[in-house]
């Protein structure tokens, strides 16, 4: 018995070609699609069953949505002969899957691409970028100022060393607001002081050297010194007690060993403490190394960087 279009169309006769709705399991925005467009509502849970059972008729359907056998595709959309009363929301979408549709034979048949994510078609950066928010962690669709914060920052240090977000399509739009940090720092158009080159020669700056530091900058330092000692006492130094004797500090009357003995054990003395000749020369390395890096530009980093890395082998 042949099947009546659900569109109340006349064709009842066995040589047309009635066609089933999409299934909602695989293509569920496509069936709900179909439904939309007869005027129907799913109020309860038979009612997908009725609408399995419903049929359209071939006339409703274009040749762009038929294959070389005469079937439907997987994104076809009734778009011919349809009642006057439908929503402009579904003629948007029917318009909007055609796009998508010939899209897809222009990517797949002239530039061989075998697969698209059509959530990435968008072509308002702002949007692409919220939906980087939103996407990030999973459920981030409704974040909060605090959440919303932190993914931006995730994003951004993410996207360090990408010219744009992998998941935008909009590669060449310039957005100057939504660059990532890497565009920032490799900007060509930044203006920086030209510095002439001095044949390796590294000028000392005086302003930041100090002939007696403050307590919490010594404090620091010698942190810093007493894992550089700890590392040679590992690699380098090993058993010699001559070399110990000589670098390390017996007691713990000098005030700028202080955070070290801060981590330290009650009773105990694990740690390494640095003599005062120590953690002169360290402060030495230190003021040198600072003044080195100030006038070193971006441009040039790597060059001296290659520079004081062959002198101190």
């Amino acid at each position: 018995m042949p099947h009546r279009c659900a569109f109340g169309c006349k064709n009842t006769n066995s040589g047309v070609v009635m066609h089933m709705f999409p299934n909602p399991k695989r293509f569920p925005e496509h069936f709900h699609a179909w439904v939309n467009l007869l005027g129907g509502k799913f109020e309860r849970l038979s009612d997908h069953e009725i609408y399995l059972r419903k049929r359209i008729c071939d006339i409703h359907f274009t040749d762009a949505h038929r294959n070389r056998y005469k079937r439907l595709n997987a994104l076809a959309m009734p778009t011919l002969y349809l009642p006057e009363t439908i929503a402009p929301s579904i003629t948007n979408l029917i318009k909007t899957l055609e796009g998508i549709e010939s899209l897809w034979k222009l990517l797949s048949r002239k530039y061989g691409i075998d697969a698209m994510l059509t959530k990435n078609f968008n072509q308002d950066p702002i949007e692409n970028f919220f939906g980087n928010i939103r996407s990030y962690g999973v459920r981030n669709i409704a974040p909060n100022t605090v959440s919303f914060e932190g993914a931006f920052k995730a994003l951004m240090i993410n996207n360090y060393s990408e010219p744009h977000s992998s998941g935008a399509n909009c590669e060449e739009d310039h957005n100057e607001c939504l660059q990532s940090l890497d565009f920032f720092l490799k900007d060509k158009n930044i203006i920086t002081l030209d510095i002439p080159d001095t044949n390796d020669t590294i000028h000392f700056n005086s302003e930041i050297c100090f002939d007696q530091s403050n307590e919490i900058n010594a404090g620091q330092t010698n942190y810093v010194c007493r894992w550089v000692l700890k590392r040679c006492l590992k690699f380098i130094i090993k058993g010699c007690q001559h070399c110990k004797q000589t670098l390390f500090e017996n007691d713990i009357s000098n005030d700028n060993n202080s955070y070290i003995y801060a981590k330290e054990y009650m009773n105990k003395k694990w740690l390494c403490y640095p003599n005062k000749e120590v953690e002169s020369y360290f402060k030495e390395i230190q003021d040198m190394t600072t003044s080195f890096f100030f006038k070193c530009t971006q441009n040039r980093f790597e060059e001296k960087y290659c520079f004081v890395s062959g002198h101190a082998m």
